[in-house]
């Protein structure tokens, strides 16, 4: 049950450490999104 009870908190360590990568990634691409824009917004202009 020990080694058990170790690999689920390991991969529920490992669980969270990619859903904070992913939100991460998530801001990252809707801040390059929005770059985009202005930038196409501004050369229209």
């Amino acid at each position: 049950m020990g080694d058990e009870q170790k690999t689920i908190e390991e991969l529920e360590a490992q669980l969270n450490a990619l859903r904070e990568e992913n939100k991460k990634l998530n801001e990252t691409i809707a801040w390059m999104h929005d770059l985009i824009w202005e930038m196409i917004q501004k050369q229209k202009s």
